[in-house]
Order: C-alpha cells, then sequence, then structure tokens
C-alpha cells in the first residue's frame, strides 16, 4: 500500500517488489496523461485515496549493430531508450569506448539524447556504428 507523502519513485519501487516490472521501465501517467516524475509526491499532485495512475512499461527488443567491417551483433534494449543508452550498452558488451562511437540509422548519424521509438527504431531494426579516431 502506499501512503500520500510517498514519492513516484516508491510507487514504482513497490510495483517492481509486487509485480516484478522493473523501475527502470515503468512509467506511471496521471490519468490527464502526464507523465510523473521520480521526485514528486503523490500528495504534491494532488492524488488522494481512490486516486488512479497509469501504468505503462517499456517492452523490450532486439536490434542488430553492424559495422562497415562486417563485425555484426544484437542488442536488447527499449523503445525508450536514447542513442547514449544504446552506446552504453555497446561499451558494455564489446569494449568500445562511448566517445569513440558514432552510430547511424537511414544513412543519419544519430544524436546521443534522441530516443529509439522517436527514430522509428524498432524490433529487428538494423543500426550501424563507426568508431572515430582519438582527436576527431
Amino acid at each position: 500500500m502506499v501512503e500520500p507523502e510517498n514519492t513516484i519513485a516508491a510507487v514504482k519501487a513497490y510495483i517492481q517488489e509486487e509485480r516484478g516490472i522493473s523501475f527502470k521501465k515503468q512509467k506511471l501517467l496521471k490519468e490527464s496523461g502526464g507523465v510523473l516524475r521520480d521526485e514528486q509526491t503523490l500528495s504534491s499532485l494532488g492524488m488522494t485515496h481512490g486516486s488512479s495512475l497509469i501504468l505503462r512499461y517499456a517492452l523490450t527488443m532486439r536490434i542488430t549493430m553492424k559495422s562497415f567491417g562486417g563485425k555484426t551483433f544484437k542488442l536488447m534494449v527499449e523503445a525508450d531508450d536514447t542513442i547514449a543508452d544504446v552506446k552504453a550498452a555497446i561499451c558494455e558488451k564489446e569494449g568500445i569506448p562511448f566517445h569513440q562511437l558514432k552510430l547511424l540509422y537511414n544513412n543519419q548519424f544519430l544524436d546521443d539524447s534522441n530516443r529509439l521509438v522517436g527514430l522509428g527504431i524498432q524490433y529487428d531494426s538494423v543500426v550501424f556504428y563507426v568508431l572515430r579516431l582519438c582527436g576527431c
């Protein structure tokens, strides 16, 4: 059970504990549709006993990463991930330094702040990566 002084982060932790949905994958919305921030409290949002929140959670998808040198591997990502999140996953999986990676999709370089869903990247999409030389 949650209390009015609980933050959205505390509610997400409760959902993770009770339902097994990863904290990171959760998005809580007011019935009016606004996304709630983790630091907000239920009482600051005007939530009272009997109020409802809407839970959305990101589904995992697989994308294919290819280099122009022919190396190919798969990554599991979420539609709401940013390009920076994908680059961090590549760093972890392949050991390539973050600052040396540049990603391309539909022949366009991708900005670190872009979200996969906003770029039209979906399950089984192919994203290319190139390495920048130091000092570039």
